[in-house]
Parts: structure tokens; sequence; C-alpha cells
């Protein structure tokens, strides 16, 4: 119990430690790529979480993205399939075929994140992203849900970056961190 309580504060002070000091050594540079929503048609039925695809193929990415379906943001738990999805809860509309948009807006951060810098200008954003709260960001996405070519904010929550509007287009963006220290 006292090696776990040595290496407790060996953690604590380097994590002071690289808070209180701006080391360039601490400075990364990583990549964000923003992937494009899609307009899809699907199948659901009331009482399941299944979505199927009506025609074409679910995008590799679909597995961690959103679903917009009549006034509704339903998350999507799995890509079992080049053409299902599971979502996270249970459909509770009518059976049918609905228009749909599916999206992403909310993207893993490398394992070491500790804060993050800048994103970096003269990139495929035209303007620099606002930084919200993450509770700002689930209101707008509340209130309206809707896609633009180059989303203009973003927030930091849950060891990831989430941005909104979703971006309509796909991108990648070139932003700066600091590392945790190991």
């Amino acid at each position: 119990q006292a090696d776990i309580k040595i290496i407790q504060l060996v953690n604590d002070a380097l994590d002071r430690l690289s808070r209180e000091n701006d080391w360039n050594w601490y400075q990364r540079r990583a990549y964000l790529n923003l992937n494009a929503a899609e307009t899809v048609s699907v199948d659901l039925t009331n009482g399941t979480a299944d979505a199927i695809l009506s025609s074409g193929t679910w995008p590799s990415w679909a597995g961690s993205g959103r679903l917009f379906v009549n006034n509704l943001i339903m998350d999507v738990a799995n890509r079992d399939s080049p053409t299902q999805l599971t979502l996270a809860t249970a459909w509770g509309g009518p059976t049918g075929t609905f228009s749909a948009t599916l999206f992403r807006n909310s993207y893993v951060l490398p394992r070491n994140f500790w804060s993050f810098g800048t994103i970096l200008e003269g990139q495929n954003w035209p303007y620099k992203p606002l930084p919200m709260s993450i509770q700002v960001i689930w209101q707008w996405e509340n209130a309206l849900c809707v896609g633009t070519q180059y989303a203009n904010a973003f927030a930091i929550g849950f060891g990831k970056v989430w941005v909104w509007p979703y971006p309509t287009t796909e991108q990648s963006i070139v932003y700066t961190y600091k590392a945790r220290p190991t």
C-alpha cells in the first residue's frame, strides 16, 4: 500500500508540474478528420433498435455516428453490417421507411490529451471556430439539428472534441494540444 501511495504522489507531482509550466516538449500536433454527413433512407420498426439502410452501405464511421430522423437525434450504438445499425435506444415512432441524416459531431481525443491548444489557421476551416462549453453545444443540437459546410463551434468534454453544426463536407483539421506527462 505504501508503494501505491508513492506512485500516486509522483503522478500528482508530475501533473502539477506540467500544469504550472508550458514546456515545449508537452506540445503536440494532431489531426482531426471530420466525417461528412449523409442523407439516407432507413427502415425503422417500432420497439426495435435496428436501423436498416434501404439502399447502399453505411460508412465505416457510422458506429460512432448519430441519426437524425423525424426531428429526433438518436445515438448509434453499433454498425452491425454494411446495411444495419443498432441504435442506442429503441425506435418509438411508427414503423416505416424514413429519410434521415447520419452525422458525426464527436471525435475521440488522443490518449495523452491534457488540454486543448489551438486549431491551426489556413486550413479547411476558413475562419477560427469558437470554443464553447459542452452544454452549449448540446443545447444548440437539441434546438436545431442542421449541418453546414464548416462547423463554427467546438467543445472539449468526456475525452472527445465536439463540433457544431455537424459538417456536411469531409475535412481534416490540424490542431495543437498539451500532452499529459507519462
